[in-house]
């Protein structure tokens, strides 16, 4: 995106990664790369997923977030064998590529691993929480399409 700076070295170096979930089919192949990339340099990988924050105040808003840090936690299970730093975390935010975002920087990220859907063709001209996420990150995004 147009914030990442230029790196000042030619070796990559991946210390923390954030992978934001949506569970959906894409998001789930996403976890395999974030998982595998973790594992190979040895980096902290911090799991979210945010919830509209129209569910908070709901009386099903504190369910909805245990079956959400459950989803989570199954999704990592199998995983953490090989990739040892591993955080789970449930956010909620009015606009979803700012809570991500919000993550990224605190977590001080040097990757945000997403899940993607194909556009359709009418969608594709359609600014999404994606193409906000790539042009507002400070680190990398690294997109897994199905």
């Amino acid at each position: 995106g147009p914030k990442v700076l230029r790196p000042t070295q030619h070796e990559l170096t991946l210390r923390n990664l954030v992978f934001a979930t949506d569970f959906s089919p894409e998001s789930r192949k996403a976890a395999s790369y974030a998982f595998t990339l973790a594992s190979d340099f040895d980096a902290c990988l911090h799991m979210v997923h945010i919830l509209p924050s129209s569910t908070e105040g709901h009386a099903d808003e504190s369910e909805l977030a245990r079956a959400s840090k459950q989803t989570l936690i199954a999704l990592s299970q199998g995983q953490t064998s090989t990739c040892h730093n591993v955080s789970t975390e449930i956010n909620s935010g009015e606009h979803l590529d700012d809570a991500i975002l919000a993550c990224a920087d605190t977590d001080s990220a040097d990757l945000i691993v997403l899940g993607v859907r194909k556009a359709s063709q009418l969608a594709a001209h359609i600014p999404d929480i994606t193409s906000h996420v790539i042009g507002k990150a400070k680190c990398p995004v690294l997109t897994i399409c199905s």
